[in-house]
């Protein structure tokens, strides 16, 4: 494996002699998963270890997958509280092998879904992306993919919270057959297209991820202040089964009185759905849904109000909440432009955007959600490829 890695070096050296802005990078394996820790015969560290410490210096990205799994759908959709340790873990060894050029290093996750996982297609799966991709991107990564946007699968459909999944990692469906069962007609949308789509709803260009959280572990939620000073909030209820009635505070926003508009994916929906609902302080959020809230600053503070950057951002105060209310704080103050990613540190479980100069943009394409992070777009299809991920 050395010679690989040291044939890696001469490439990055080749390339950089023809083109010195082309950006080179090597494949890690995500701490935690297999086969992290385990060390090929012959030699003497794992390999991320042996990677990093002959490439190291040589590189301007590293790549994970991220196929968390889970047991239960409530295993996976509990799964992104684990991004920040897992980015930890890869900052620590970036920053052992890679000297003073280790802040300039960018972490792209070039492949993930729920493989591993009960939910594929089916709504358990929706949650899971949206909550993936803004839990990655606000701890610093410069890429997400889904895998993928046409697969197949040679596996026989199941029922997930009483919807059918076809246990393919597509987000349209392939039209193929399995276990005498047949999928819908091919391009057909997938739970997890709209999961993804309603990312649409949270971010545009220009805007800036601010910090957010949740004072309950059945609803997350994630935050970007729009380029016109309104807060876009993003809030998924986990629980299949119940309702959740939230209460909402903010910090640095004050939000316009009366009803808001929200964006939302619902189970068993076949699109997004844009109404007036509830207000900023006050929404109820249907069982197995994400909802966006698309909010605008009370006249005439938008300006006071504008987020301002800052190199270390501090973890805000928990809501306190009345008995039996879900307390969520949204802050409209620190963060990144969505467009331009800002260098600065996390703060306990909640991150603005980690240290990177790379560009990170979004867009629609084709009516889907793309990110382009350094001109190469996350969503990606490809041809399907057998037992993926395992």
């Amino acid at each position: 494996m050395p010679l690989a890695v040291k044939n890696l070096v001469a490439y990055s050296k080749a390339m950089k002699a023809v083109d010195p802005t082309v950006k080179i990078g090597a494949v890690l394996t995500t701490p935690g998963g297999w086969p992290d820790k385990e060390r090929a015969p012959g030699d003497t560290a794992d390999w991320n270890n042996t990677v990093l410490s002959i490439a190291g210096s040589s590189i301007d990205f590293v790549i994970v997958h991220w196929y968390p799994g889970g047991t239960t759908t409530a295993d996976l959709l509990n799964t992104p509280s684990r991004i920040a340790g897992t980015t930890s873990e890869l900052r620590s060894l970036i920053a052992k092998y890679a000297g003073s050029r280790a802040a300039s290093v960018e972490i792209a996750v070039t492949e993930t879904d729920g493989v591993g996982s009960p939910a594929l297609t089916s709504q358990a799966a929706a949650l899971f992306a949206p909550d993936t991709y803004m839990t990655w991107l606000e701890q610093g990564a410069t890429h997400v993919d889904w895998w993928n946007l046409h697969n197949g699968t040679d596996q026989a459909p199941t029922t997930v919270n009483g919807q059918t999944d076809y246990q393919d990692g597509g987000i349209l469906s392939a039209g193929t057959c399995a276990g005498g069962k047949c999928q819908p007609p091919r391009d057909t949308t997938f739970p997890t297209y709209w999961g993804i789509r309603s990312l649409t709803a949270l971010a545009k260009p220009g805007d800036t991820i601010v910090k957010s959280s949740s004072g309950n572990s059945s609803v997350t939620v994630h935050a970007v202040r729009n380029s016109t000073g309104g807060l876009n909030v993003m809030l998924t209820n986990k629980s299949p089964q119940n309702a959740a009635q939230v209460s909402l505070s903010y910090a640095g926003f004050t939000p316009a009185a009366g009803a808001v508009t929200t964006v939302s994916y619902a189970k068993g929906g076949t699109a997004l759905t844009t109404a007036k609902r509830g207000t900023a302080v006050a929404q109820t959020l249907p069982p197995y849904s994400i909802t966006t809230l698309q909010m605008k600053p009370a006249s005439g503070t938008a300006i006071a109000d504008k987020p301002t950057p800052a190199a270390t951002p501090t973890a805000p105060t928990p809501v306190v909440s009345s008995s039996g209310t879900i307390g969520t704080r949204a802050q409209g103050g620190i963060g990144a432009p969505v467009g331009q990613a800002t260098p600065s540190s996390t703060s306990g479980d909640l991150a603005s955007t980690g240290a990177s100069n790379a560009v990170v943009t979004y867009s629609a394409f084709g009516g889907l959600l793309v990110i382009v992070a350094g001109g190469v777009l996350v969503l990606r299809g490809r041809r399907r490829r057998g037992l993926h991920g395992k």
